[in-house]
């Protein structure tokens, strides 16, 4: 029921354009709350062929590659209460099985690392993305506490009007050094905890968290051995 629910979000999201796509499914507000549904897709096709490696064995450095990230949530908010689940399941497809050369060339690209993770030329995932509870304003106005997995993005812990430096922060300061990978293809969450004072003036947040695999990874299984402070 599961696959067969993603494989028709999956066609109807491509139908709404053939990059990306982010859809509500539903909303519903009553006395008691707000619930709602969202959908979202990631399609992407990629061609490496500009790496010049000697030739001898599994050096090729011309092929392609593809993969479709589907994620369904749901959501749901009270008074200072937030409740909120992601399942996401990713298919890459067309990975190369000759392109991680010998050193000092190793994998020519990101097929090939994909590829050198599960020694498959397909990799399949389905998972929980994100998964958290969030208590806001609580105590005092703008503290809140979020516990579960969730996506951090270390920089963009404050947000700004002006585009210019919006840019600049997404762009040259956030994900340094704590990030979702979000740019791959499985990308990665945290497991852990946050806490947040966010006032006009500064905004003081603290996370403790474990890591989960992904990146290049087609699972987001814990690692415990990583404690992020």
């Amino acid at each position: 029921m599961i696959k067969r629910f993603f494989i028709t979000l999956t066609a109807l999201l491509i139908l709404s354009s053939p990059a990306s796509a982010n859809v509500t499914l539903f909303t519903h507000s009553t006395d008691q709350g707000e619930l709602w549904a969202s959908g979202e897709i990631v399609s992407r096709y990629e061609n490496w062929n500009w790496f010049e490696p000697p030739p001898e064995s599994n050096d090729n450095n011309d092929y392609d590659y593809y993969f479709i990230r589907s994620r369904l949530a749901l959501g749901y908010k009270f008074k200072c209460l937030e409740a909120f689940v992601q399942i996401q399941d990713t298919h890459v497809g067309g990975l190369p099985n000759n392109s991680v050369a010998a050193p000092t060339a190793g994998p020519l690209g990101f097929g090939a690392i994909y590829y050198a993770h599960r020694k498959k030329t397909d990799s399949h995932g389905t998972f929980v993305k994100q998964g958290y509870l969030r208590l806001q304003n609580i105590l005092f106005d703008g503290f809140s506490l979020m516990g579960g997995r969730f996506d951090y993005i270390d920089g963009m812990e404050v947000t700004y009007g002006n585009p210019k430096i919006m840019w600049l922060k997404k762009v040259r300061l956030a994900e340094r050094l704590i990030g979702p990978f979000g740019w791959s293809a499985f990308t990665r969450s945290f497991d852990g905890g946050q806490i947040s004072l966010d006032k006009d003036l500064f905004n003081i947040t603290a996370m403790v968290s474990h890591p989960t695999e992904g990146g290049f990874e087609n699972d987001h299984h814990t690692i415990s051995k990583i404690t992020l402070v």
